[in-house]
């Protein structure tokens, strides 16, 4: 069976230009215990969780003349040491020094003739403690019973469970007339999608963001929301290609105090801070802020089936998650 991008993974790639990667990152700072944690014991730690996440292991292929939307193939020549990286910080290294680090590497695309994801493990910290950067295209982490890598590494408890997998074949590479032919009996299902898919194919590369905007209605509008033109402000700009991490520390309790005096929800607070952390940086840069003064961001919004307790019927590896546009 064909594995065919979503409307809205294909959007992703897309939309994707050398100023504006659209992968995802995250970093998670552990403590090494005291027999030790190195860059062999993690790569085959991820080797053997790989088999959760077969697309890990899987690459982007177009179909020829833009029939369809690209499809995932096995990757015939995966290589688990170039997605599995080492890099160290002088000792002792501080946050400072990390976060410099994480801004260069968040900063590159992925290569789009590899499964597109890097995971980064960073030495050197004070402490004895190692970073873990999870570097994923958003085209794989989608949000619809998907997982990121980072979450998959970590355990509640410190007894690991029993491999998945222990030898994988990659599956051989479709043929380009296996493509089309599978491109040809999914359009014939859905035709409008076709005529889409070929009149894109002849547009300007630089209109290929809007390919999937008459094929799947919910897309669209969601894009279209996306794309329309914000107010003028120091974060509607042209940005180059180089990239600034920070990061700030906070203790959920006093989020949660926060909640019960005022109702609503952890996320609802988390919200207001960004709003009021957004408002400072804007008014000191001299810009003119109302009550109507608005920022647009997509903000992810975890979704749960209302008959299931811990999970959902996908599983417990699923992690349901919709991007939903709110005016801070």
């Amino acid at each position: 069976m064909t594995d065919r991008l979503s409307a809205l993974d294909a959007s992703f790639l897309y939309a994707e230009r050398p100023a504006t990667p659209l992968h995802v990152g995250g970093i998670a700072i552990v403590e090494r215990p005291e027999t030790g944690f190195d860059y062999g014991q993690l790569l085959s730690l991820v080797g053997r969780r790989l088999a959760y996440l077969p697309r890990y292991r899987r690459r982007v292929r177009p179909v020829p003349g833009h029939l369809s939307r690209p499809v995932w193939v096995d990757d015939v020549d995966f290589d688990l040491n170039y997605h599995v990286r080492r890099s160290a910080l002088p000792e002792p290294g501080t946050h400072r020094q990390l976060f410099e680090l994480v801004a260069r590497l968040l900063a590159r695309p992925l290569d789009v003739e590899r499964p597109l994801w890097e995971l980064y493990m960073v030495e050197g910290l004070a402490g004895n403690r190692v970073a873990l950067v999870t570097k994923t295209h958003q085209s794989m982490v989608d949000g619809i019973g998907s997982l990121d890598l980072g979450q998959l590494l970590l355990d509640d408890e410190p007894t690991e469970p029993g491999p998945a997998e222990e030898f994988w074949t990659a599956r051989p590479r479709p043929g380009r007339v296996r493509l089309v032919t599978d491109a040809v009996a999914d359009t014939v299902r859905r035709p409008a999608e076709m005529v889409e898919n070929v009149r894109t194919a002849v547009r300007d590369v630089a209109s290929t963001a809007d390919r999937m905007l008459g094929a799947v209605e919910e897309v669209a509008s969601a894009v279209h929301s996306v794309l329309r033109p914000a107010a003028p402000s120091p974060l509607n700009a042209q940005v180059s290609r180089g990239r600034v991490f920070a990061g700030v520390r906070t203790d959920l309790e006093d989020l949660r105090r926060v909640r019960r005096r005022h109702g609503g929800t952890v996320n609802d607070v988390v919200l207001a801070v960004v709003t009021g952390a957004l408002r400072e940086w804007l008014a000191r840069r001299g810009m003119p802020l109302s009550q109507t003064s608005t920022v647009r961001a997509l903000v992810p919004r975890a979704v749960r089936d209302g008959d299931t307790v811990g999970g959902s019927p996908e599983g417990p590896l699923d992690n349901r998650v919709e991007p939903a546009l709110v005016e801070l």
